[in-house]
């Protein structure tokens, strides 16, 4: 069966507009011969030197990333855990996002959830922690400064112990 067309069109004009397909398709991959052509470069003694200690830069901090993977031991929840009352908490979300934190080093924090919400609340403190400990190991990506924070913060004081878990948090700015 043929192929299926929206639009007909008469035999010539079919066969002139794939020729002028087949010749877009030839000019593009002479353009990205050519650019593959352009990226060798020569390097000069300097260049080469910079490159190397560039590369040797990223190799330890790879290799001190390997090793502060290698330290995380997630917390194993417990449904029964709560922060004691004054703590202040927020979203382990934002933890993540504020302090430039990956999942599996937020999972090594005790974390409080609310029971059929999405909401799970992790110490500021310990969050913070976690930060100086990262940025001590030379895990962080190169710029990155102790204490920096990524964006505002929306922190939570825990001001009740009851079993309705949603109020047990007020919103602090």
């Amino acid at each position: 069966m043929p192929a299926f067309r929206s639009r007909k069109m008469c035999a010539g004009y079919a066969e002139e507009a794939a020729q002028a397909r087949k010749e877009a398709r030839k000019q593009t991959q002479r353009v990205a011969r050519q650019k593959a052509r352009e990226a060798k470069k020569n390097m000069t003694e300097e260049e080469k030197e910079a490159d190397k200690l560039a590369e040797l830069a990223r190799k330890a901090a790879r290799d001190s990333k390997k090793k502060w993977g290698s330290t995380l031991v997630p917390w194993v929840h417990n449904d029964k855990f709560s922060f004691p009352v004054g703590t202040v908490v927020m979203y382990k979300s934002d933890a993540k996002s504020a302090y430039s934190l990956t999942e599996k080093e937020v999972l090594t924090l005790k974390y409080e959830s609310i029971y059929g919400a999405w909401a799970s609340f992790v110490s500021q403190k310990d969050a913070v922690d976690l930060s100086h400990r990262k940025y001590e190991a030379g895990a962080y990506k190169a710029g990155f400064t102790d204490g920096q924070v990524n964006e505002r913060l929306r922190l939570f004081k825990k001001v009740n112990n009851s079993n309705s878990h949603k109020k047990n948090f007020k919103e602090q700015y």
